[in-house]
């Protein structure tokens, strides 16, 4: 399969979006269950996701509620959104091809602020549901795209990662380039199906992300330059990003931990309402 991953507003639906233009057959919904209602002014054009953007392994294929199973010969030029978690537990055998969205750690904890900002204020209409927790941004940022570099370099799949801002601002060679890795497509197509004026946050115009100890930062911006532009020839900047990923692991579990707890509260809330019909 072609999957579309990266962290979450780092330009996944997006490239859905243009891979469903240039003519490949995808898996996903535009808006699944009630998005369309809740969360398009997040993203208008759509999200494009499935069951497996979790991950296709043996939780999610067969289905577990229809028991149909997906071959990975039956979906070889399929695109389909696969968050970076997901991406480490999919089986190598749907893994063809990866192309990732990476955006500016300063876009990204914008972007993501904003959408926990809809999140909150759809769970208001619920009376009673207890608010959800967060992921502080940038530790999610480096949760995930230090992952997406770890599995890679392990598990050695073809990935090209993507700068969302050259995405939007210079669409056409990189669309082109894309579809070259992919093996074929519609590059006029699929590049006017990126909308800039879509774009919400200029990283030029924005501050380093609150709680970002300054120390961090040049490994930040290391962790987006190997994956958008490839490894330096010397492996120094393993090190570099091996010690703030100690630095900000156990930051990073707690909160985890964390949103873990607050998701089982919210479930048991939504059970404890359907029982009662409130």
């Amino acid at each position: 399969m072609i999957v579309v991953t990266g962290t979450k507003r780092s330009g996944t639906s997006s490239w859905m979006q243009l891979l469903r233009a240039a003519g490949l057959p995808s898996i996903g919904e535009a808006f699944p269950s009630d998005w369309n209602r809740s969360l398009r002014d997040a993203n208008p054009e759509g999200f494009f996701e499935s069951r497996f953007r979790d991950g296709i392994n043996f939780v999610t294929n067969p289905d577990p509620e229809t028991g149909f199973y997906l071959h990975p010969s039956d979906v070889r030029l399929h695109a389909v959104k696969i968050f970076v978690p997901g991406l480490t537990k999919t089986d190598l055998s749907f893994v063809e091809r990866v192309i990732a969205g990476v955006r500016d750690v300063r876009e990204y904890d914008a972007s993501v602020r904003l959408l926990d900002a809809l999140d909150d204020e759809r769970d208001a209409a619920t009376p009673g549901l207890p608010k959800a927790r967060h992921m502080t941004p940038f530790l999610e940022w480096w949760h995930d795209n230090y992952a997406l570099l770890a599995d890679a370099m392990t598990r050695r799949y073809p990935i090209l990662a993507f700068s969302y801002a050259d995405l939007v601002t210079s669409p056409e060679p990189v669309v082109r380039r894309a579809l070259d890795f992919v093996g074929g497509g519609d590059a006029a197509a699929a590049a006017a199906a990126i909308r800039p004026e879509l774009r919400r946050h200029d990283r030029g115009s924005l501050g380093d992300p609150a709680g970002l100890h300054p120390s961090h930062l040049p490994s930040f911006r290391t962790l987006f330059d190997v994956l958008t532009l490839g490894p330096p020839d010397d492996d120094a900047f393993l090190d570099q990003l091996g010690e703030t990923h100690l630095a900000l692991v156990d930051r990073i579990e707690a909160e985890r931990d964390a949103v873990r707890a607050s998701h089982d509260e919210r479930r048991l809330q939504r059970e404890r309402d359907v029982r009662t019909g409130a």
